[in-house]
Parts: C-alpha cells; structure tokens; sequence
C-alpha cells in the first residue's frame, strides 16, 4: 500500500505534467485562423475547403512591450511562423500589428523591418525599415501554399538622431504581432461611424458588388467589363486600399461637390477626386462638369514646365530646373479653386498627406542619347514614361508597372508635395511646397483605376462615358521632354491614358484628402445615396 508521501509525489508529477502540456499547447501554437471562400457560410465545409493557417510566437506570445528606449540599439526582435496546414492553399493571408500604444514624441525615430522566409524558398514578402505605426495597421501580405511554412523576423530599433532625444524617455511603446484574413478584415473597425470602416466594410460584406481583391502583377486593364474591387497596395504610409474598375459604391458629399474616392491612404486619410471637372471658379448654379479647360502650363520649351511645380527654365542643372519656386498654371488654378471653395469652412477635415508629381528620371537607355537629364533642352524621359510606356529599348511596353510609392531620395524631394515638410513612414521627406493641401490625381493612380495606355477603356469609375469632358483631364504626372516641348501625362477619350505637350488645354479635376477619422451621418456610396461627410462648423463634430 502507497504511503501519503508517494501518493503526493504521483499528484505532484500528474499535476506537472498536465501544466506542460497546457504550456505547450498554448505556447507553441497560439492561434488559428480560417480563410473563408467567398460566399461559403457553412462553417463545417470551410475548414474542408479553405486553407487553414497556424500562427507560431517564439517565445510564445505576440506582444510588443517596450518601456524604456534607447537610441542606436535593436530594441525588440521577436520571431514567428505561420503554416498553412489545410487542404488548400491561401490566397491572401495579412500580418498585422494590431493593439498599437505609441507614446513616443519623436514618433519618426522608432523604426521596425520585417524579414520573411519560406520553407519551399519562394517568395515570401517582408517589409523595409519603415516608422512604427500609431495605431493598428496591415504589415505585409502573402499567399502561402500547403504545408509551407513562412518564418518571420521582426526587429525595432530607435534610431540615434544626434540631437537630444531625452524626451522620449520612459515613454511606452506596445503592440502585438496577428494574422487574419485579407477578405474579413477591416482595420477601420473601432469607428464604425467612420468613412473609412464603411468603405472597407461595403467590400467585405460584397454590398454593392464591390470585392476585396489582391493586386494583379501587371495592369493591362480590367479583367473584364464588370471587374469591381477595392484592391491594395503599398504607398509611402504603408497599405492603401484602392478602388479598381466598375465601382459604383465610391461617391461621396462634401463641401457642397459629389466626389468619387480614389483609395484610402497608407496613414487612414481617404482620397478624392472631383467628380467632374470644374472651371477656375464655378459659377452660381453650374454643374460640377461646367467650366473651361485650362493649360498645364502656358509656356512649354524647357524641362521645367513638366513640373507641377519649377525651377529655373534653362539652367544648367537638374536642381535649379525643378527646385519648387515658381506655380504652373495648373496649381494655380487648383488653388483657386480651394481659396473659393474649401479654405473658409472645410479646411478642418483635410489632411496633409502627399501628392506625387513625379519628377524623377527615366534611366538614360531610352532612345538613342542621354535621356536622364532634365534641364535645359536636353530630350528627357521622366520615370513614369518607363514604368508605363517604355522599356529600357524604347519599346512600348504590354505590362504597366504603375506605384503608389512616390520617388525616393534626397533628389526626389521636388516630387513629393505637401503643405508641411514631413518625414513619412517609409523614411522620405516631403517637400512642404504646396499652398493649400489639394492636387491632382498621378498617372499612376490613373492606371490603377483602370485606365492603361492605347487600350480603350470606359468601364472604370473615372471615365464617364456619358460626359466626354470628364475624359479629357490632366495628372500631375510628367512624361517627358522632346528637344522642345514638355509633355504630361493625362486621363484621354480614345486611350485611356495618354501625353500631351503641357500648354494644351483640358479639364481640372481636383483631389484633396479627408482625414482619417472623418466620420459620415448617412449614405452607402451609391450615386443615388453617397456617403455624407458630417459638418457642423469647426468644433471637431464630424471627426471622431
């Protein structure tokens, strides 16, 4: 017969032995998620059906704490896998951080990266050193395969400034590392009443025959006539969501103009476009589409006048050319329209995030000369005519390779406008150049709608094709410089994307962005019942 003490020992070693399995249980796999195939709501099918994805922690949670920074030191490195152990493989699966506390003053000193490996060494997309986030925000997406794994790295370092960073001592930084499902997802989902929440919501929930969609690799147009997706894609912020197509559900009422939104940025602000063109100034009791067109810029024989913004016509220098001194014609008429419009009563719910009028060069291998030079009157190629027209052998290209991401590097600062000088999360800086926070849409965004070069398009939410003025209106984009006229990029009838010599006259359609947390009283972004922007004055009601 077991005395008392044996049997103490036998529960101890049980009661152990249950507690590391529980540890292990918990530990090693934290949580799962499910990737539903659309349209399927019976819950037992699904995980027959659908990829189903094991998130792994290193050290056995996803928490991000930090309490006490330090410049020049990796402050956090925390790993994680992710398996795909289902019958199928999954399309889209997100890695996000989610809970964010960000207490930091000096917010642009507190970088992470994210390296990405996978287990059958394709492709497994990471992210580059980029600012922490201030709220909840998607890291990264990727497809994974059965039975593949995807291991992860996340490191956080609070960069050494060489000033006096004293002021962010003590201060709390949190976060924690999930996943989810790129098609249920909705990171807007802690304001309901938001524009934002209810944009993303519309395409998860298919409400309006808007989806979610993935980005194709190459954009030759729509898939179909009746394509209608909020994509995504990276910008300067991090992941914009992007209207594409047919959309129907994308119009919004503010300021007394019906507008469509064009995406929602990488930093939550919601982009806008005229739906429409205007005039200078519209007159009392006119239609969005009344007005006349106007040049880009009135004079057109040097590289300068391919810019939103110039220099110095004729210098002897890339710098002196496009440095943001002087207005074209078209700023100044964008502007007009915002002193007349915007400035008094809706200046509040606009944010200043950046607009790209990408003056960077094409590489120097189109055509027969030198064309990376950009001042003077040497023949140039900007880098949009290269992503979107040209390859390297001055051939036309079949696939676009339009971005969200604005030029990059100390030169680039000309391309990147904003009304205050700013570091953005991608580690650029703007510029501060612009008057007023209102420009035009870039060639790029054009193509993402749906628009593409010599293919006839008027399926996609910027063409009317019912009006043709709203056809024939010009982007900020520049194309190039031919010896003796400057050429830009604009939303053309017979092509759908097309360039023009910059003194040409066509329509202005203006595009401004509302802030993140701007918040609407009524409206599904039907033609018939757009979103409506709640303003009451300029106490903050209408912002959450």
């Amino acid at each position: 017969m077991e005395n008392i003490d044996q049997v103490k020992r036998k529960i101890i070693t049980s009661m152990i032995a249950i507690l590391l399995l529980i540890l292990t249980l918990f530990g090693i796999t934290y949580a799962y998620f499910t990737a539903r195939v659309k349209g399927n709501t019976n819950d037992e099918s699904v995980n027959v059906t659908a990829g189903r994805l094991e998130l792994v922690y290193g050290d056995g949670n996803g928490e991000i704490k930090i309490e006490k920074v330090h410049p020049g030191v990796v402050l956090k490195s925390k790993t994680f896998t992710v398996t795909n152990k289902g019958t199928h493989p999954v399309e889209n699966y997100l890695v996000i951080l989610e809970n964010v506390i960000n207490e930091l003053e000096r917010k642009e000193d507190l970088v992470y990266k994210l390296e990405c490996s996978s287990s059958d060494n394709n492709e497994c997309s990471g992210i580059e050193e980029t600012i922490f986030p201030k709220s909840e925000t998607i890291v990264t997406s990727n497809r994974i395969e059965i039975g593949v794994t995807h291991s992860y790295t996340l490191t956080l370092e609070y960069k050494e400034a060489g000033i006096d960073q004293s002021i962010d001592m003590n201060k709390l930084v949190e976060g924690k590392v999930n996943i989810a499902d790129l098609y249920e997802y909705n990171p807007y989902k802690n304001n309901t009443n938001s524009l934002t929440y209810n944009i993303v919501n519309n395409a998860i929930t298919n409400k309006n025959g808007t989806t979610i969609a993935y980005p194709k690799k190459f954009f030759t147009g729509m898939n179909d006539e009746n394509e209608k997706t909020l994509s995504i894609a990276e910008d300067d912020y991090g992941i914009s969501y992007y209207y594409r197509g047919n959309v129907i559900d994308n119009y919004v009422n503010f300021a007394g103009f019906t507008w469509r939104i064009v995406r929602i940025n990488g930093d939550g602000s919601v982009r806008l476009i005229l739906d429409g063109i205007t005039s200078k100034v519209k007159k009392e009791g006119e239609s969005n589409y009344a007005g006349t067109n106007t040049a880009f810029n009135t004079s057109y024989d040097e590289n300068a006048y391919v810019g939103y913004m110039y220099g110095t016509p004729g210098s002897a220098t890339y710098d002196v050319e496009h440095d943001n001194v002087n207005d074209s014609k078209m700023k100044d008429n964008v502007d007009l329209f915002y002193e007349t419009y915007l400035k008094d009563n809706y200046s509040f719910y606009l944010a200043d995030t950046l607009f790209c009028g990408d003056k960077s060069l094409a590489s120097s291998t189109i055509g027969n000369s030198n064309t990376a030079l950009g001042y003077e009157k040497n023949k140039t190629y900007y880098a949009a005519s290269e992503r979107l027209y040209y390859s390297t052998a001055a051939n036309l290209i079949t696939n676009a390779n339009p971005s969200l991401k604005c030029a990059t590097g100390e030169l680039n600062d000309y391309s990147r406008y904003t009304v205050e000088a700013y570091t953005t999360p991608s580690g650029e800086q703007t510029n501060g150049d612009l008057t007023y926070p209102i420009a035009l849409l870039s060639v790029d965004e054009l193509v993402m709608a749906g628009a593409f070069r010599a293919l006839l398009n008027v399926n996609y939410y910027l063409y009317d094709i019912n009006t043709i003025a709203t056809s024939w209106w010009w982007t900020m984009t520049p194309y190039s410089f031919n010896g003796s006229k400057a050429y830009n990029f604009y939303s053309i009838k017979t092509t759908s994307a097309g360039i023009n010599n910059v003194d040409n006259e066509f329509g202005i359609r203006p595009v401004i962005n509302l802030k993140s947390n701007v918040i609407i009283n009524s409206g599904d972004g039907t033609k018939n019942n757009p979103f409506h922007v709640t303003i009451i004055g300029h106490s903050g009601v209408g912002i959450n």
